[in-house]
C-alpha cells in the first residue's frame, strides 16, 4: 500500500508539473493538491484496512450499540 501511495504521488506531482508548467506555462507554487490526494487514498486504504480486522469491527458495532 505504501508503494502504491508513493507511486501515486510521483504521478500526481508529474502530472501537476506537466499541466501547470508545461502546458498552461504557470509556475507551481506548492503541492498541497498532491498531499490532499495522497491522504485521502490512505485514509480510504485504512479504513478498508480496520474493517477488515474482526476485532475492531466487533468492537465498533459493540459501541454503535450502545448509543
Amino acid at each position: 500500500m505504501l508503494v502504491v501511495a508513493v507511486g501515486l504521488f510521483a504521478l500526481s506531482r508529474l502530472v501537476g508539473g506537466v499541466v501547470l508548467e508545461k502546458i498552461m506555462g504557470r509556475t507551481r507554487r506548492s503541492a498541497w493538491l498532491s498531499h490532499a490526494f495522497i491522504g485521502l487514498f490512505l485514509v480510504a486504504a485504512g479504513v478498508s484496512y480496520l474493517s477488515s480486522i474482526h476485532w475492531v469491527v466487533d468492537a465498533w458495532n459493540f459501541l454503535r450499540g450502545v448509543r
